[in-house]
């Protein structure tokens, strides 16, 4: 993730948080016959955040999934168009919460 945080009102601790994440996947427990999920992600995130004086911040973050998570594996069986892509396309969306620390060097 290279997330940008920019305050957009000088000398206070808000914070908006823009940028691109690049995801692995290293496990996961979808079992299915005909489908892998695909093992990357690329995705754009979306936050908003407080910094306190004394180091502490808080964040809030949006990311949305913008590859299939299914790819173009075994088109024809759902492929009802006949176009050669899955009719339906299925991302990866998610929320996160975090807490940060700013260390004072």
């Amino acid at each position: 993730t290279i997330a940008n945080k920019f305050s957009p009102i000088p000398n206070t601790g808000l914070n908006f948080i823009v940028g691109p994440s690049f995801n692995i996947k290293v496990a996961d427990n979808y079992d299915h016959q005909y489908h892998n999920i695909t093992g990357f992600d690329f995705a754009l995130l979306a936050g908003i955040g407080y910094d306190f004086p004394f180091g502490l911040g808080i964040e809030a973050r949006y990311n949305q999934g913008l590859i299939d998570i299914f790819g173009y594996d075994f088109v024809d069986d759902y492929d009802d168009d006949d176009d050669n892509y899955f009719d339906e396309v299925y991302l990866n969306s998610y929320f996160q919460i975090g807490l940060t620390y700013t260390f004072n060097f």
